[in-house]
């Protein structure tokens, strides 16, 4: 091994022990005596010291001829021992401390000269205590807006005490105000700049609500008609809306607005608000009305027009002649003369009214009128027809259907005539020079239809009954005709309604044969000269004859053994010598069970006896045919032994 570097370390493990221990080496290096290099140093530091923070000594080495040696330096802090290695001058050297220490510069060796020099100098490193900080009150910032705030106190430490947001800026109050959402870190700095901060105090706030206006309506017609809609976005719903700082309202609809400029505002659940202003409600303008172009009637005839224009206002315009109906063209033809109301109305609803007058080229011609609007021709009567004829004008006849002869049709009054039954439209036509056929006035003429009544019955009645007869059913007449009985019967007595035509008949007791009732039908025109006649005959019978009677018995069988006791199918109601009206109208048809006719007459004698026929059940239907058709349907059983 090299000696030089043996001797090195030898000489380095002797002073590490000597520092250790603080005490002698057990194998001392001999002290600097006056002849060898004196050594000096010195420990200084820079405060103040915070605890916890680091502590920067300086050590300050000097020998006697400024030659710049190296030495190797033992130091305590604390009482833990460290070592440095050649070094010469001014070094430093940093450690971090919590409490006040004791710092020692223990010895100094000098390599060169090979002896150490034992310093022992100490000096006292104070450390003060760091500030605590306290975060007492936290505000958050709201709607979006720089408005939140941190509250901190400071505890520990040496007042009186400074407070920073950003480690560099620092105030004397630990409050900090308008604040925006986000991380904020406080620092505290007492009186001997120790510091301490606190990160990660979160400010988070609402975001505020977004008004949009979403459309307007202008007021027009100088009303408070105009409108302004809202929408709200964002914040926290629901929302409420305020018309020029007024109350709220959950609709952001404001109606019936004048002319001016308004502020609409918005304000969530959260109180949070935003605004629109300057929001400007116009007036569209006045609507004015005007004609362009007349042109007048002529002939009293409905044959001027006009033109009409409209400014202002909001399109689109719709017209009017008389204020009631609109329509959107502006041109109005066949126009009679005479004065109107001409309206136009705007999109908005806003009107202008124009009076204005439709001249007639033709001078005042007087207009047809006729005497009697409605006549009556009547059998063996003459119908006189009038009209006006004015000065200077013609007029003339005519009807709209033939069968209508006038004897004068160019006169004002003449005589009418119409061959067949009807209603006819007489029309009384006036010209003028230079204006044919410029006015007319019509005339109805009623030819009444006679009225046709027919026959009824014969309708049966038994002693004493009361029937109702519906003479109507089977004539025609118009509205309004009357029934008027001619004569009372001879075996029972009737009334008859007028307006219906409806008889009630009483057959008197013990009357037998037939009755007769006569009745006239009248016209309601014409004073009783358009009639008709007609009769309604009765038949009067015996009780066992009257197909209706609840009582009626019926044949369900016979036995054909020719014992003369029910041989036949026997029916009471058509018997030829009792009921020989019944019997002469009758028929009756026989079906056996699988629908095969199997008999058939009319009238019936009341003669079969289901001859040729086996035994077994058959079907029948009997037939009266008198005013109302009688049908009876029943079965019949042959029995034989």
């Amino acid at each position: 091994m090299n000696l030089l570097v043996a001797h090195s370390i030898l000489r380095r493990l002797i002073l590490f022990l000597f520092a250790c221990a603080l005490a002698l080496p057990i194998w001392a290096q001999p002290p600097c005596d006056d002849d060898d290099d004196q050594i000096s140093g010195t420990l200084t530091y820079s405060g103040p010291v915070c605890s916890g923070g680091t502590v920067t000594i300086s050590i300050t080495l000097d020998d006697d001829d400024d030659d710049d040696e190296l030495y190797d330096v033992t130091y305590s802090i604390g009482g833990n021992s460290f070592f440095l290695d050649n070094i010469s001058g001014l070094y430093t050297v940093n450690h971090t401390v919590t409490t006040t220490v004791t710092a020692t510069l223990i010895s100094i060796y000098d390599n060169e000269d090979d002896c150490l020099n034992t310093i022992n100098s100490s000096i006292l490193i104070v450390v003060f205590p760091q500030p605590a900080p306290v975060i007492t009150n936290i505000t958050q910032p709201g709607c979006g807006q720089a408005n939140g705030s941190i509250t901190a106190n400071a505890s520990g430490g040496t007042p009186p005490y400074q407070y920073s947001l950003d480690g560099f800026n620092f105030q004397s109050s630990g409050t900090f105000l308008n604040l925006s959402p986000g991380s904020y870190t406080v620092t505290i700095r007492d009186a001997n700049s120790c510091s301490t901060s606190q990160s990660g105090i979160g400010l988070s706030g609402a975001n505020a609500p977004f008004l949009t206006i979403s459309n307007t309506t202008q007021p027009a017609c100088g009303q408070a008609n105009g409108s302004i809609a809202a929408n709200a976005s964002g914040g926290t719903p629901p929302y409420q809306y305020s018309l020029n700082g007024g109350n709220f309202q959950s609709s952001g609809i404001f109606t019936n607005l004048p002319v001016g400029s308004y502020t609409v505002s918005v304000r969530d659940a959260n109180a949070c608000q935003d605004s629109q202003t300057g929001i400007q409600l116009n007036d569209s303008g006045a609507i004015v009305l005007a004609v362009t172009a007349s042109t007048p009637a002529g002939c009293e005839q409905a044959n001027g027009s006009l033109t009409l224009s409209a400014t202002g206002g909001t399109p689109p315009y719709q017209y009017s002649i008389n204020g009631v109906n609109f329509q959107s063209g502006n041109i109005f033809p066949n126009l009679s003369s005479g004065n109107y109301q001409l309206t136009v109305r705007d999109a908005a609803g806003c009107t202008d009214v124009l009076a204005f007058e439709v001249g007639n080229t033709s001078g005042q011609l007087q207009s047809a009128t006729v005497a009697e609007a409605m006549v009556t021709e009547c059998p063996g009567e003459l119908t006189l027809v009038s009209g006006n004829l004015p000065p200077g004008v013609t007029g003339v006849w005519s009807a709209t259907t033939a069968g209508v002869v006038f004897e004068t049709p160019n006169s004002a009054q003449t005589v009418v005539r119409a061959n067949i039954p009807g209603v006819y439209q007489l029309t009384w036509t006036l010209s003028a020079p230079g204006c044919a056929a410029y006015s007319s006035a019509q005339v109805t003429l009623i030819v009444p239809v006679p009225p046709a009544a027919d026959d009824d019955g014969p309708e049966q009645a038994t002693n004493g009954q009361t029937l109702g007869i519906q003479t109507a059913s089977n004539d025609n007449f118009d509205e309004g005709a009357v029934f008027t009985l001619l004569s009372q019967p001879t075996s029972g007595i009737a009334s008859i309604n007028a307006a219906t035509g409806e008889i009630e008949y009483t057959a008197n007791s013990g009357s037998t044969s037939y009755d007769t009732i006569s009745y006239v039908l009248c016209a309601p025109l014409c004073n009783g000269q358009l009639c008709d006649t007609a009769s309604v005959f009765i038949q009067h019978i015996e009780e066992d004859c009257s197909l209706e009677a609840e009582d009626n018995v019926l044949p369900e069988g016979i036995t054909p053994n020719g014992d003369g006791f029910n041989d036949r199918l026997h029916f009471v109601v058509i018997d030829e010598s009792t009921c020989p009206f019944n019997y002469a109208q009758s028929e009756l048809i026989i079906y056996n069970r699988w629908g095969d006719r199997v008999f058939e007459a009319s009238p019936y004698d009341n003669n079969w006896d289901g001859d040729n026929l086996p035994h077994g059940v058959y079907y029948y239907v009997l037939k009266v045919h008198l005013q109302q058709e009688f049908v009876k349907f029943g079965n019949v059983t042959i029995f034989r032994n």
